[in-house]
């Protein structure tokens, strides 16, 4: 008798021990139901799309970071590009065989400096649109002409940038035929873009330099002139008209950019220099003959 009463005092404990196990569980379960909605509070700290695009001083801030997008070398490989053409070497002499993929025609898609490039023109793309869209979010709320001008130029700007990344893409891979973002990717499957054809994709970036060309003060001088000091160096319509006849060109269709040539000769006022110097160095920056420069100190 007295062992089966150890044994039910046993089972007792036992029951007790389970009961105190499952109202901890219970109470654990009800403290963290009761913090989920300070779990997912919003950092009120924290920027986010709704936070920071309210107006054009941030559209003015994200379009400085499209423009930085340019001083990465890789856009227009101007260290390694070069040793593609037939007279240049990648050091002081030419030997025969040296291991370099660039100059010996070797390189693929693993090639460091190919990779390179492919991010550098996407990134400047990824920052553009955020520019694009953000214009499009808040041109309604942008009710004086001032800033209403202000937002356009922002937006053509952006515009003619992400023309100029997607002309150098184009010209760089794949003959032409590229995955095209007209937005900033939101869900998955946004980023899971299929290759759009050649065609496609040029007359995707022409679109945006035509804008450029028909939104943007024709020259450096014009920026300064009717926007006003502090803008130089900005994006032209001259430059949007003077890379649209060189997509031209790359695709040998000579008469199509005989038009866009002589409009950039004649409309512009731009004229040769007389000294070479002022266009390879830095002694005359923003000359006469600049339709382009990038930037930066």
């Amino acid at each position: 008798m007295k062992r089966i009463k150890h044994i039910s005092r046993k089972n007792y404990n036992m029951k007790n021990l389970n009961i105190k196990h499952l109202l901890a569980t219970i109470t654990l379960g009800a403290v963290l139901l009761s913090c989920s909605d300070q779990l997912e509070q919003i950092n009120p700290n924290a920027l986010t799309n709704e936070s920071f695009w309210t107006n054009v001083a941030d559209l003015n801030s994200g379009l400085n970071a499209t423009y930085a997008a340019l001083r990465d070398d890789d856009v227009l490989g101007i260290l390694w590009e070069y040793t593609r053409t037939d007279i240049a070497v990648p050091f002081s002499m030419r030997v025969r065989s040296i291991g370099n993929p660039i100059y010996d025609q070797t390189f693929d898609l693993s090639t460091n400096n190919v990779q390179n490039k492919w991010d550098a023109c996407f990134r400047g793309v990824f920052r553009a649109n955020q520019v694009i869209d953000a214009y499009r979010r808040l041109e309604s709320t942008l009710t004086n002409d001032d800033s209403r001008e202000a937002g356009r130029l922002v937006f053509a700007q952006a515009r003619a940038l992400r023309g100029y990344f997607y002309y150098v893409l184009h010209h760089s891979f794949n003959d032409g035929s590229l995955p095209l973002f007209s937005s900033v990717p939101v869900e998955v499957d946004d980023f899971q873009q299929a290759f759009s054809t050649s065609d496609s994709v040029a007359s995707f970036f022409r679109a945006d330099l035509e804008y450029g060309v028909e939104n943007l003060p024709a020259t450096y001088n014009a920026w300064q002139q009717e926007v006003g000091n502090g803008n130089l160096g900005r994006v032209t319509g001259g430059f949007c008209e003077a890379l649209l006849a060189k997509s031209y060109m790359n695709e040998n269709d000579f008469a199509t950019a005989k038009g866009y040539l002589e409009n950039v000769m004649i409309n512009y006022n731009y004229d040769l220099v007389d000294d070479l110097a002022e266009v390879f160095t830095g002694m005359a920056e923003f000359n006469r003959e600049s339709i382009f420069e990038i930037n930066f100190s």
